[in-house]
C-alpha cells in the first residue's frame, strides 16, 4: 500500500537532504576519529616493532637474568599507552624469534626479571634508570628527553617517521653490547659518559 504525503516533492526533498547532510557529517566526524584512531594505533605497533628489533641486536652479559638468559622478556606497565601494540605485536610472532610480554604495574622499588623495560612518561620519576642499567635492563619510552635522564632507547616521532636514539650507558655499567647495525639506524648516539 502507498502512503501519499500532503506535502510538496520539493519539501520531502529538502527534508530527506537535510537528513542525508546530516547523516553525512556525522559520518565524516565518526570516519575521521576512526582514522585518527587507526594512525594512533599503527603508530604505537611501529614502536613497538622498533622496540623488539633493536632488542634482538643486543647482547646481554652471561650473568644477567640468568634464569631467562635464552628468554626476550619485555616488560612493560600496565598503564602505558603501547601495551596494546605489544600485545599485539606478541600474538602475532610466527618465526621462532619471539619473546614474551609481562604487565606489571610499576618498576619503582620493585624487581623486575626481563630484559627490556617500555616505561611511560607518567611514571619515569618513580624509575631507577641507574639500577636499571647496572641490572642489564633496557630501558626504553618515548617520552621526550628520555635519553637525557639516564635512559637507554629513546623512541622518536620525527615529521611522522618512527625512528630512536640510544645512551650508551647501559654498556658502560652491565656489559650489555649494542650491535653496530643498530648504533648506524639511531638519529643519535650518546656516548654514555656524556
Amino acid at each position: 500500500m502507498a502512503v501519499f504525503s500532503s506535502a510538496p516533492l520539493h519539501v520531502a526533498l529538502d527534508v530527506c537532504s537535510k537528513k542525508m547532510r546530516y547523516a553525512a557529517i556525522l559520518l565524516l566526524v565518526f570516519s575521521q576519529g576512526l582514522a585518527a584512531a587507526a594512525v594512533d594505533d599503527a603508530e604505537s605497533l611501529v614502536k613497538a616493532s622498533v622496540v623488539y628489533n633493536i632488542a634482538r641486536f643486543v647482547t646481554w652479559p652471561e650473568k644477567s637474568n640468568e634464569e631467562n638468559a635464552a628468554d626476550l622478556i619485555i616488560c612493560i606497565q600496565n598503564d602505558n599507552h603501547l601495551v596494546t601494540a605489544f600485545s599485539d605485536l606478541a600474538a602475532a610472532q610466527a618465526r621462532g624469534d619471539t619473546f614474551s610480554l609481562r604487565l606489571v604495574e610499576r618498576f619503582g622499588g620493585q624487581n623486575v626479571d626481563c630484559r627490556v623495560a617500555v616505561l611511560s612518561e607518567d611514571n619515569l620519576d618513580q624509575v631507577d634508570l641507574s639500577a636499571m642499567a647496572r641490572d642489564a635492563i633496557l630501558a626504553v619510552s618515548d617520552a621526550a628527553g628520555f635519553l637525557d635522564e639516564g635512559g637507554s632507547v629513546e623512541i622518536l616521532n620525527i615529521d611522522g617517521k618512527i625512528g630512536f636514539s640510544i645512551n650508551r650507558r647501559i654498556e658502560e655499567l652491565s656489559g650489555v653490547l649494542l650491535s653496530s647495525q643498530i648504533l648506524q639506524l639511531a638519529q643519535k648516539v650518546i656516548l654514555g659518559s656524556e
